[in-house]
């Protein structure tokens, strides 16, 4: 490694605070909560140059995937390279654990869903995009509307006009 490349590994090994499992990142973030490093002009995910000095330059069209499902780790252990479709496939929805334990009163009947024709376009896209079945999408939908009625999530819309 050539010291240019040292001292700039050294300056982002600054920013990361080492526990058993993650590596977790404390210097710059996105609002997603992703780690960034600057390195002259070039700005990228800490995630990133993580990978890449651990195993080479990523190739091109893949993204780096966090096995641990924690934004802010650099541990290259818990990173490895997957397509778009692949990385959206492997996301974790935590906000679906426990809700089915948190409803009470549903009926096993089966929920019919009309959408209209542009939500239809939509759902049909995304379903290719991601290689899921359109059902699956809904039922995240659906999934995703009760955490927020149930109070999971904090609801950041703006509020209505009046």
């Amino acid at each position: 490694m050539n010291p240019a490349e040292e001292r700039r590994k050294a300056r982002f090994e600054h920013y990361v605070q080492r526990t058993d499992s993650c590596w977790y990142w404390t210097g710059g973030m996105t609002p997603t909560g992703y780690g960034t490093f600057r390195v002259g002009k070039v700005q990228t995910g800490a995630h990133r140059w993580a990978w890449q000095w651990a195993n080479g330059p990523i190739p091109e069209d893949m993204q780096i995937h966090h096995t641990c499902h924690t934004r802010r780790c650099v541990n290259p252990s818990h990173l490895t390279v997957v397509t778009r479709r692949q990385n959206l496939q492997n996301r974790r929805y935590d906000s679906w654990k426990d809700i089915d334990n948190r409803v009470s009163g549903v009926s096993d009947e089966p929920l019919t869903v009309t959408l209209s024709p542009e939500h239809s376009a939509w759902l049909r896209a995304r379903a290719a995009e991601t290689g899921e079945t359109p059902d699956t999408l809904v039922t995240r939908a659906m999934y995703r509307y009760m955490a927020r009625w149930l109070g999971k999530w904090k609801d950041t819309s703006p509020a209505p006009r009046e």
